[in-house]
């Protein structure tokens, strides 16, 4: 509860007419707000900073660092009550004023605002960039703490995030600074900018000791560093395939976002429970809640609610009829990826969206582009696996012997792990996509062992969409076997994965079990009546060459 005499104190003083109360509305408008704050009462902090705001311009002496300071704690508010807009409108006047007066530190405060979590470390903004290497440049050495802020907010942000070598340069500076100053908050900051360094499949043991060490460190659920640390978590915990730590993960999650009543926080957690879902097979629920997280974005006005909704209308594209859909289908000015252009994942989106529209050579020429030094383009980071798989499906498609044998022994080592985006959409097992790879190559016994763990893989962590993508790859790999047993099995899974399909509503993996089933059905059937006139014909003979002896 707000402390009821900062209330009216606020209230009296915003309508208090006279130069003599604007010094008293500002200061308890500030203090009302910082009071609201404290109790999650976002949107009344929203209107009593808003009070002090009003009234700040009409102080005789101006203080740029005060206005700034209250622009600050008012953008927090607004943030924190879903309202981006203004959010950022006030952060950039913070900026336009920390500027002109120089105050480096002010510069870091208000990019640390605007990039509150560094969970989104490939999405670009100038604006922060600009602000924090202007505040580098104006800082001496000696400001050790705020030279750490800077460093670990840079290593989250392209162009520094998009190399992962310079990413880890920066938040090593940024760790090796906060840990010299000895502040206990600054370590965390400094931590929480290694998770994009980090984010590999390589490097997953280290990531999930850096998480646990922040956590560790940030008992409370209900801040920026513990919120980031707990969805790399949960996603680190997907991408190995432990389900229910992953699942506790979320719920902690879960808690911290409806007792700090940050929307945004509950809504990236409804947002993962429907991913989940979508993945399980459900998938009239999942796309229930994709269309109602799509009329929330637009409520909050997040700026990546039509990218990510584009993404999710996709999946369910996929699963439903097999069709990707066009980029920027769900957008409402334009494509919501454009500046996701060149980032190795998304050019594998647009790979497959080649190959579905028969622009086979420019397909190929991306493929080739992304294969060449054994993948070295595909940036080593959290996206790494789910590029790979479409890759994988990518080089067999359109039959580049080469890209795929190269991206077979690429992806060896990963293969009891799952791919995972970093915005937490799955592909399932990554030895669905070796099993692949290696029927594409002709390793029928390396295909067989790879399809068999996939089955139980995605089987056992919930992606029951893609076990079934798993059995009708392991039935159409049996279906040219010539023992009949594996053929007889291959009919039962792909008459399985029919059913299946149609129960889920996965219309283009209905289509293919069926063809799948009514080709085996009819070739057993083709060796029955060949096996029966065979019979006959050596009866028959057997008969005459009797007759021939009893004469």
């Amino acid at each position: 509860m707000i402390e009821p005499r900062l209330n009216q104190l606020a209230y009296h003083f915003h309508h208090a007419a006279g130069a003599d109360n604007f010094e008293r509305a500002v200061r308890y408008g500030r203090l009302a707000g910082d009071a609201a704050m404290r109790v999650f009462a976002y949107d009344e902090a929203v209107q009593f900073y808003a009070w002090a705001l009003e009234a700040q311009p009409y102080l005789k002496n101006s203080d740029t660092r005060a206005a700034c300071d209250l622009l600050l704690a008012s953008a927090g508010a607004l943030l924190r009550a879903g309202r981006r807009h203004e959010w950022r409108k006030q952060c950039k006047q913070a900026i336009a004023l920390a500027r002109q007066a120089g105050l480096a530190d002010v510069l870091v405060q208000a990019a640390r605002q605007l990039r509150p979590s560094v969970t989104s470390a490939q999405v670009p903004d100038a604006l922060v960039v600009t602000a924090l290497e202007e505040a580098l440049s104006l800082l001496p050495e000696s400001a050790v703490a705020t030279r750490a802020l800077a460093y670990a907010r840079l290593a989250s942000i392209p162009p520094y995030a998009s190399n992962l070598d310079r990413s880890r340069q920066m938040s090593d500076e940024a760790v090796r600074l906060a840990r010299a100053s000895g502040e206990p908050s600054l370590v965390l900051e400094a931590l929480r900018s290694r998770f994009r360094a980090l984010s590999g499949p390589d490097t997953m043991d280290e990531l999930q000791r850096v998480s646990d060490e922040l956590l560790s460190l940030e008992p409370r659920a209900g801040t920026w560093w513990s919120v980031d640390a707990l969805v790399v978590r949960y996603q680190t915990l997907m991408r190995r395939g432990d389900v229910s730590a992953a699942d506790r993960a979320l719920a902690t999650f879960g808690r911290a976002a409806r007792e700090m009543r940050v929307r945004e926080w509950t809504w990236h957690y409804e947002r993962l429970k429907a991913q989940r879902a979508l993945a399980a097979g459900r998938l009239d629920e999942a796309e229930r809640q994709f269309n109602e997280l799509w009329s929330e974005s637009q409520r909050l006005h997040l700026p990546y609610g039509g990218m990510l909704y584009a993404a999710q209308l996709n999946a369910l594209s996929i699963e439903r009829t097999g069709q990707r859909l066009p980029a920027g289908i769900a957008a409402d000015n334009g494509d919501p990826w454009a500046w996701a252009h060149d980032i190795p994942v998304y050019r594998t989106q647009r790979l497959m969206l080649a190959i579905q529209h028969g622009e086979l050579d420019a397909a190929r020429e991306n493929l080739l582009s992304l294969a060449q030094n054994d993948y070295a383009a595909v940036t080593r980071d959290g996206n790494f696996l789910f590029a790979a798989a479409r890759l994988a499906q990518g080089a067999v498609l359109l039959e580049e012997r080469g890209s795929a044998a190269t991206l077979y022994q690429v992806l060896q080592p990963y293969a009891a792990l799952f791919a995972l985006s970093d915005f937490s959409f799955s592909l399932g097992s990554m030895a669905y996509y070796l099993g692949l790879l290696a029927r594409f190559l002709e390793l029928r016994v390396e295909a067989h062992q790879h399809f068999e763990a996939a089955i139980t893989a995605n089987a056992s962590t919930g992606h029951e969409l893609f076990a079934l993508h798993a059995r009708h790859a392991l039935a159409e790999l049996l279906s040219d076997s010539r023992a009949r047993l594996e053929r007889a099995r291959a009919l039962a899974l792909a008459t399985e994965v029919r059913a299946a399909a149609q129960r889920f509503g996965l219309n283009g993996l209905r289509a293919a079990a069926t063809m799948t089933a009514e080709r085996l059905a009819a070739a057993s059937s083709t060796r029955i009546t060949r096996a029966g006139l065979s019979h006959s014909i050596d009866k028959t003979a057997r008969n005459k060459r009797l007759r021939m002896r009893l004469r």
